[in-house]
């Protein structure tokens, strides 16, 4: 038993320190070629949004620099720096050199909150689906909970960022991530948003929009 929690265990820290070295640059390459496949706006704009987070995270990481310092390094774990890494094992030769705060954890962080909002805008149309469809989003929370607290487990573990850049990054992300949501949602419609291609609902009395039944000509019958 000890030994299949074991596997389980280095399974999870294996595959949650793989996922931050490539996130955001491998969500971003993936979103682009599903959109060239599905021509789904839903993957469209959420390539748009990993750019956003890109730019927002260089510019934060620059800020704090000029006004506290460049930031302590990281040691030559290589497991602790974001990017695609090169044959050489060295860290000068590792993409971007923003790390501060936390460049995995800002960027997984981000995009579950984007993609936990995106599951809140259509909560009320997956509810009126049926009760097979109402706790997919209590589900979805669950997963998207768990998968932020396995990376921060093993961020930890692996002494890659300390306590205080973690909730640095933490509270950065989601507020970047509010601001983005929002910015594309008013851009795009909720349509941008909706990656599982459900009908939304609007009720006729929020708008007070007339509603058009059609029917079969009496005089065809």
């Amino acid at each position: 038993m000890s030994d299949f929690l074991s596997i389980i265990g280095n399974g999870i820290k294996s595959t949650t320190i793989q996922l931050g070295s490539t996130i955001p640059h491998s969500v971003l390459f993936g979103s682009i070629i599903m959109y060239m496949i599905t021509m789904s706006i839903s993957y469209g704009v959420f390539a748009i949004f990993i750019l956003e987070l890109i730019l927002s995270h260089r510019f934060i990481s620059w800020f704090i620099t000029e006004i506290y310092g460049p930031a302590p390094s990281k040691g030559t774990n290589l497991n602790c720096y974001a990017g695609f890494k090169t044959a050489q094992e060295q860290i000068s030769r590792i993409l971007s050199g923003h790390e501060y705060p936390s460049y995995s954890f800002f960027s997984i962080t981000a995009i579950a909150t984007y993609l936990g909002f995106s599951t809140f805008t259509y909560s009320d149309t997956l509810k009126k689906m049926g009760t097979e469809w109402d706790s997919r989003p209590a589900v979805a929370y669950s997963f998207i909970i768990c998968v932020l607290i396995a990376f921060l487990l093993v961020r930890l573990a692996t002494e890659c960022d300390r306590v205080t850049e973690l909730i640095i990054a933490f509270i950065v992300a989601v507020i970047c991530d509010a601001i983005f949501f929002k910015a594309n949602i008013a851009l795009f419609g909720d349509e941008a948003v909706n990656f599982l291609g459900l009908p939304y609902m609007v009720s006729k009395n929020s708008n007070g929009d007339t509603v058009y039944v059609c029917v079969k000509n009496q005089n065809n019958q």
